[in-house]
Formats: C-alpha cells, sequence, structure tokens
C-alpha cells in the first residue's frame, strides 16, 4: 500500500474503535515529498469522515497540508498535538474563572451605561405624566438585571459543576468530555451576551422614547428652533386676542429677552 492508503486505513481504524477519544494524524519534520501523503485526498477524506476528534500535528510549525484544514484542529507540532490532547483541568478552571468575570463586567457595565442615562433624564424638566413613565421604565430595567443575574449565576454554577466533575473522573473518556463541557461554555457564553444585548437594547429604545417626549413637552423647545414669545405681567401670551397692545411686554428669544 502507498503512504496515503496506510495513514487512511489507520484513521479509520482508530475511528472504529470503542476505547479511543482523539486521534492525532502527523509526523516529524521531513522533505516535501515525505510530508506529501497528507496531502492525498484518500488520506483528507478518511480524517473528515472520522467520527471522533482529530488533531493534524505534520512538520514543524511552517508546514502546512491538506490534513490541516479538514481536522477538527492543528497543531504545530507533534509535542503541540500531545498538550492539546491532553489539557490540565487546572487551566480549564481558570478559564471558566476568566470568562465568568468577564461576562459579569460586559453585564454590569451596559447597566452601568442604562443607569447614568436614566439619571440624565430624570434631572430634565418634565411633567408629572413623564415622571410617572420614568419610575415604571427603572422598575422594568431593575427586574430585567435581577433575571439576568440570577441566569448568569445559574449557567456559570451548572458549568462549574461540571468542570469539578470532570477533575474527579477517570478512564478514556476524560479527554471528549472536556472538549464536550468547552464547548458548552462557549455557547452558554454566547447566550448570555445575545440577552445582555436585547435587554440593553430594550431599555435604550424606552429612553429614547421618553426623552423625545420630554423635549415634545419642554415649552421653551420651540425657542431652539428660531421661534420667539411674547410675554405680558409674566404670562405667555398664546392668542391675539388676549395681547394688550397698550400694557408693556417682552418678547423672548432662545438667546434672552427685551422689554417693549
Amino acid at each position: 500500500l502507498s503512504a496515503a492508503a496506510e495513514i487512511s486505513a489507520g484513521v479509520e481504524w482508530f475511528g472504529r474503535a470503542a476505547d479511543v477519544d482523539v486521534l492525532i494524524v502527523g509526523r516529524g519534520g521531513g522533505s516535501l515529498e515525505d510530508l506529501w501523503p497528507f496531502n492525498e485526498e484518500v488520506v483528507a477524506r478518511a480524517i473528515v469522515a472520522c467520527p471522533i476528534p482529530v488533531i493534524s500535528a505534520v512538520g514543524h510549525e511552517t508546514d502546512f497540508s491538506i490534513s490541516d484544514f479538514v481536522a477538527d484542529t492543528r497543531a504545530a507540532t507533534p509535542t503541540q498535538a500531545a498538550v492539546m490532547a491532553t489539557p490540565d483541568v487546572r487551566d480549564l478552571k481558570l478559564a471558566v474563572s476568566e470568562m465568568e468575570r468577564r461576562v459579569e463586567t460586559f453585564v454590569r457595565g451596559g447597566l452601568e451605561v442604562s443607569r447614568e442615562h436614566i439619571q440624565k433624564l430624570l434631572k430634565t424638566h418634565a411633567l408629572l405624566v413623564v415622571k410617572d413613565k420614568i419610575r415604571f421604565s427603572r422598575d422594568v430595567i431593575r427586574r430585567n438585571r435581577m433575571q439576568m443575574d440570577q441566569r448568569m449565576k445559574y449557567q456559570l454554577g451548572n458549568l462549574r459543576q461540571s468542570v469539578l466533575s470532570i477533575s474527579k473522573s477517570t478512564g478514556p473518556s476524560l479527554q471528549i468530555r472536556i472538549m464536550n463541557e468547552r464547548k458548552k461554555l462557549e455557547l452558554t457564553q454566547r447566550q448570555i451576551k445575545e440577552l445582555v444585548k436585547t435587554r440593553v437594547d430594550f431599555g435604550t429604545d424606552s429612553w429614547r422614547e421618553v426623552d423625545f417626549r420630554l423635549r415634545k413637552l419642554d415649552p421653551t423647545e420651540p425657542l431652539s428652533r428660531g421661534f420667539t414669545r411674547i410675554l405680558q405681567q409674566g404670562k405667555w401670551v398664546r392668542r391675539l386676542v388676549d395681547f394688550d397692545a397698550k400694557s408693556e411686554h417682552e418678547i423672548e428669544w432662545k438667546d434672552g429677552k427685551i422689554n417693549q
């Protein structure tokens, strides 16, 4: 048999074995001719069809082959492949803790931005009905925050328990379980980020609506667009019939007033 045929046959044999968790396909450095079997179609198809995770480790760090691109992951050297196949459970625990810290920072950062925007809106001049709207929206955000915190703690707690369980287990299935838990961790992180984004977007849209209504209700807002107001005895004269031409009056612009 050719070298490529022997490699593909080996991949197929290990793929059918019941006690194999991960397969490393590769060899040490060599000439282009020595490494060429890993570019053959028969080897690539065998790696793609293999039911267990495959690490391609062909030659040195600068060497690339087709098997590197069809395998589940690539190692720069066979030695690195062995390290990747047997990760330290302590490193996984540290990775979980770091992801937990990043997710918490992301969530609290978004909530802090929303809180600051709320405080600015509360300082504007508004009617009582608008203030009631602000209080209602603030309660909605508080409930959303509690729901996100509870879900984040629940998900991260489950992940931590899974990693602790893996660290205590033994047997040939340890490696595949670690890979599966890593995938679950990445999926949970994406789900939490999507949930946070959805909640923050909802709060942002609500406050944009409140801000728009506040501006509509602000009696001085037309002055910023070039309009003026006439006041007599401290009151805004809204109709011509209410204007007393014989009495003093004020004309108000955005940048000041004059008496007539």
